[in-house]
């Protein structure tokens, strides 16, 4: 997110933020799907939204096997 300019730090109450995690770790990636919300109005809808964006961008920017998974609630 820094790469944008967000500071996840400082979005409020209620967020979340997801990666998709590549079934191989042993290699490394140019590219990476995220999804992040931020001043929900529940944590459970944060975390929908965020992985929700994450699989949005996966579709669109990855062609590896990855999962999208929560890294910060």
């Amino acid at each position: 997110l820094l790469d944008y300019n967000i500071i996840f730090d400082k979005l409020g109450n209620y967020k979340a933020g997801a990666l998709c995690i590549p079934n191989n770790n042993n290699k490394s990636y140019d590219k990476y799907a995220v999804g992040f919300s931020y001043d929900m109005y529940e944590k459970s809808y944060a975390i929908d939204v965020s992985l929700s964006g994450c699989r949005e961008m996966k579709k669109k920017l990855i062609s590896y096997d990855c999962k999208c998974e929560i890294i910060y609630k």
